[in-house]
């Protein structure tokens, strides 16, 4: 039976994070801050996403799966993102292929 006080409680937790890393995301106009906001930002998305599946009871075999496909996921997500030199935006890489050469919001070039 899962754990109803626990659900909530990471639930409201994330709910905050996601309103908060939105408002980084969108406000910050400091690319350094971005740089080392958005890693730990991911990685506690993927932390609370263990909890909730601990937290709804999820057996010890699943949770022991999820953490290398958390782990994958949080590397890829990181790995597909840069940010414009110009204006601090965040620019995916959409192709697995190829990078963006131009930021779609300054049109800044987002080679080095």
């Amino acid at each position: 039976m899962p754990d109803q006080q626990s659900f909530g409680i990471l639930l409201v937790v994330w709910t905050l994070l996601t309103l908060a890393g939105l408002a980084v995301l969108h406000l910050s106009p400091n690319r350094a801050r971005l740089r080392t906001f958005v890693p730990w930002y991911t990685g506690l998305g993927a932390v609370l996403l263990l909890g909730i599946g601990a937290a709804l009871g999820l057996p010890v075999a699943l949770l022991a799966v999820m953490v290398p496909l958390l782990a994958l996921i949080t590397y890829v997500q990181l790995r597909r993102l840069q940010f414009c030199d110009g204006c601090a935006r965040t620019v995916p890489r959409l192709r697995p292929l190829s990078e963006p050469e131009f930021c779609s919001r300054c049109g800044a070039s987002l080679r080095n």
